[in-house]
């Protein structure tokens, strides 16, 4: 009974290498955003509010992240809605503390812009503020160099 329970924990042991050798993930990944909803966006203004009050923190990544989950929002709801975020970002561009924030302010002015250039990063699982502003950027060099059709 000893030495099937080892040769069973062993061969288990044994999968679980497999798997992880094969860069095959233990648990689902799990998303960096959260998904607008009807229900989650009724209080879309205090949360804007909210990101728009981080973004002037001067903490590098509070600012990182609070733009990043603007443009994703920008990415969901109307574009009026996001007007008074767009003139907040807009001075980043030009203001911003470092380059990455620059930057990273730039691709949320577009994504604001033109939330239908990003439309296949919408509901995209992103674990990292930086994955999610990764595809932006690929997403429009693909566009701008004629390399895919935007999504």
């Amino acid at each position: 009974m000893k030495a099937r329970m080892f040769w069973m924990s062993a061969a288990l042991a044994a999968s679980a290498a497999c798997s992880a050798a094969a860069g095959e993930p233990d648990a689902p990944r799990l998303s960096y955003f959260a998904v607008p909803t009807q229900e989650n966006t009724r209080n879309f203004s205090r949360t804007t509010r909210n990101y728009l009050s981080a973004l002037e923190t001067g903490n590098t990544g509070t600012v990182e992240s609070a733009l990043a989950h603007i443009a994703y929002l920008g990415l969901w709801m109307e574009k009026s809605q996001m007007e008074c975020a767009k003139k907040e970002i807009e001075s980043l561009v030009v203001s911003g503390n470092t380059p990455a924030i620059r930057y990273e302010a730039s691709l949320a002015c577009v994504a604001l812009d033109s939330p239908e250039l990003f439309a296949g990063a919408r509901g995209r699982v992103y674990e990292t503020g930086e994955e999610f502003f990764s595809a932006l950027s690929s997403t429009m060099q693909e566009t701008l160099l004629g390399y895919g059709d935007g999504h």
